[in-house]
This record gives structure tokens, C-alpha cells and sequence, in this order.
């Protein structure tokens, strides 16, 4: 018998207060097979909150897929702006870029400015060194980037 796909995989979750928020910090391969914990958790922060804010610490995720985007706006759409991103992991960061995710997301660059709330900032700056910038159409703006409109201009 074969072992589950994601029995060599772990999603690592862990829930904190801090204060009168919850931070759920999220490490390791997100997909169709590990993400149902987190979809769990966000949904009963949803249903049983009261409006809390709700961080999403995600500076530990190797890997996500769609099943992961889906997930994630989804929360948002049933979290509304008690949702907020955090530390996206530089993997992250790079399927935001190249899909707009920030567009319909708070993402912020640290779990304090998460927690402190107001405008989204540019999470870009923690991982700009991880990114590819070489051009390979001839733009500067990389081949990825120069294909999505907004992303790299």
C-alpha cells in the first residue's frame, strides 16, 4: 500500500493571541492535501471571532499551490479586513507578484505592522533579492513580470 501523498509533507500551524487579535503561523508545503487545517482554522475565526483580526504569519510556507490561493480568498472574503497578511514567505511573495494577490489581500511586511492595521505595506522588501529581475524580453522587468499587467512596472 502506497503511503498519503502528503504523509512526507507537514503544514506546521500554530495559533497565538496577541491581544486581542489571533495569529495564525503557517510553515511548510500548502496544497490540496496539507491546507485543510488551515482552511479549518480560518473558517472558525470567521464563524467564532466576533471581530478579531486575524494575521496570517505566513514566513514559514515552502510551497503553496491554487488550492492555497483559493483558501486565501476565501478568508478574505469571509473575513473581510480583519484579514491580514504577514511576512509572506519569499515562495509566496513571488506567486503574489505574479498573480496581483496583493491587490485583493493586506499583506504586510511584519506581524507588528499587521497587528497595528492601517494601509498594507510593501512586503516586497524582504525578499527583493529572491527575485529574478533579469530580462528576458527585453523590457528590465523579467519575462513573468512583463506578462501581468501592474506586476513589474
Amino acid at each position: 500500500m502506497l503511503p498519503h501523498p502528503s504523509a512526507d509533507r507537514a503544514m506546521d500551524l500554530t495559533t497565538r493571541q496577541e491581544g486581542a487579535a489571533v495569529v495564525l503561523a503557517v510553515g511548510g508545503e500548502l496544497d490540496l492535501d496539507t491546507v485543510a487545517p488551515l482552511t479549518e482554522a480560518l473558517g472558525r475565526a470567521a464563524r467564532d471571532g466576533a471581530g478579531q483580526v486575524v494575521v496570517l504569519d505566513l514566513s514559514g510556507v515552502t510551497f503553496a499551490d491554487s488550492t492555497t490561493v483559493n483558501v486565501l480568498l476565501r478568508a478574505r472574503e469571509d473575513l473581510g479586513d480583519r484579514l491580514r497578511i504577514a511576512r509572506p514567505s519569499a515562495f509566496l511573495q513571488r506567486l503574489f507578484d505574479v498573480i496581483g494577490l496583493e491587490a485583493a489581500l493586506s499583506v504586510h511586511g511584519t506581524v507588528a505592522s499587521a497587528l497595528a492595521g492601517g494601509a498594507s505595506t510593501d512586503a516586497t522588501a524582504h525578499v527583493a533579492t529572491s527575485h529574478d529581475t533579469t530580462s528576458h524580453d527585453g523590457t528590465g522587468r523579467g519575462a513573468v513580470g512583463s506578462a501581468v499587467p501592474g506586476v513589474g512596472e
